[in-house]
């Protein structure tokens, strides 16, 4: 023997082992989506089950426009998962998603960002033609923005994998079908320090709305921050059973759930900050039994008070603790509608084995 090389394959980079909370059946079949360029990205893989009539809702923590965890929520759980992740840091943003009893996630969707420093933000879409946007919304409108599915989870179970380094989600795993336009691509690099500032000098705020009419119940969230007091979300039940979310919530943190009369009203009462934006501090669900609304508390001396009525839409917009809230008479006009119709029109409803032809999973907004 005369010369001895070493020989390096692509996933030689990677660690050669990964831990995982649990097993995939088939390991043979496991692709993986990297969000940045971290060699480290396959220490701890920890799934998250898409399907399921158990699960009750989906919640994801966000810090700096970077995901930090994914959970799925089941009745009677324990919500030790909140500080894992450090997801109780002070301004980390938990979004939460409500689901139906046979409501599953079936595609995985990105918005591609540029600079290549940014990680790209996920979409999970559902059966029921809901989508739970795991970013600020504001990175939809940008003239570049691109759209890509990911992964169709048609097999049952279905789940997905995810890996996080503390400072955000670097790695997705599936065991399903690839739909990337480019399997080989090269992840945005995490590695000049030249780039950190500028990711975190931008503050983008995340837009959530909700139809008002139809409404049965709602619970408040309050804040979960120390020190602070306030309302920082709202979960609405609707006549049909169905549920959405307007602003962050913890399920931790809520409080006693409210009846609500379709003939009655709703007060907030804010406190406006300068220059801009308001933290929620009261809110008054009152009948339709003559009951008027008047203050008496001390405490709520100063608040700017919107009333609203169970009709058209409600619009709560929030950047960490401070929220933006409107109303507008447009009921027809909800948070999943838009984004899904730019999905189906360029993906279809392939998990319904309906054809789509002549068209490209990836899509420029705009």
């Amino acid at each position: 023997m005369r010369d001895l090389h070493v020989v390096k394959s692509e996933e030689d980079v990677l660690p050669p082992l990964a831990r995982w909370s649990l097993l995939p059946p088939n390991p043979e079949a496991i692709w993986y989506l990297h969000l940045d360029d971290r060699a480290s990205g396959r220490h701890y893989l920890k799934v998250l089950e898409c399907e399921s009539p158990e699960i009750t809702g989906y919640s994801a923590c966000l810090l700096d426009e970077d995901l930090l965890y994914l959970h799925s929520h089941r009745e009677g759980e324990d919500f030790s998962f909140y500080s894992e992740g450090r997801g109780d840091r002070l301004h980390a943003v938990w979004l939460y998603f409500p689901v139906e009893k046979n409501e599953r996630i079936v595609e995985v969707w990105r918005l591609r960002r540029r600079p290549a420093f940014w990680r790209d933000i996920l979409l999970l879409r559902t059966n029921k033609s809901r989508v739970f946007f795991l970013g600020a919304n504001a990175n939809m409108t940008q003239p570049d923005a691109i759209f890509e599915r990911v992964a169709l989870l048609t097999a049952k179970p279905s789940r997905l994998w995810f890996s996080s380094q503390g400072d955000g989600v670097d790695c997705l795993a599936f065991d399903c079908e690839d739909k990337r336009h480019d399997k080989n691509e090269a992840p945005p690099s995490f590695h000049d320090p030249s780039t950190w500032s500028s990711r975190m000098s931008v503050q983008q705020v995340f837009n959530t709305s909700v139809k008002l009419g139809g409404v049965t119940g709602l619970v408040p969230c309050r804040t979960w921050i120390p020190g602070s007091t306030g309302i920082v979300g709202l979960i609405f039940t609707y006549s049909d059973g169905s549920r959405e979310s307007v602003g962050q919530i913890r399920l931790d943190h809520l409080l006693p759930p409210i009846e609500v009369d379709p003939a009655g009203e709703m007060w907030i009462g804010a406190r406006l900050l300068q220059p801009s934006g308001a933290v929620v501090e009261s809110m008054r669900v009152i009948p339709s039994t003559g009951q008027t609304f008047h203050g008496g508390n001390p405490s709520q001396e100063g608040l700017t008070w919107l009333r609203i009525l169970w009709r058209g839409r409600l619009d709560w917009n929030f950047l960490y603790s401070k929220c933006f809230i409107n109303v507008s008479d447009q009921a027809n006009v909800n948070q999943h509608m838009g984004i899904d119709k730019l999905l189906e029109s360029w993906a279809g409803r392939e998990w319904e084995k309906e054809e789509v032809s002549g068209q490209q999973p990836v899509v420029r907004a705009g």
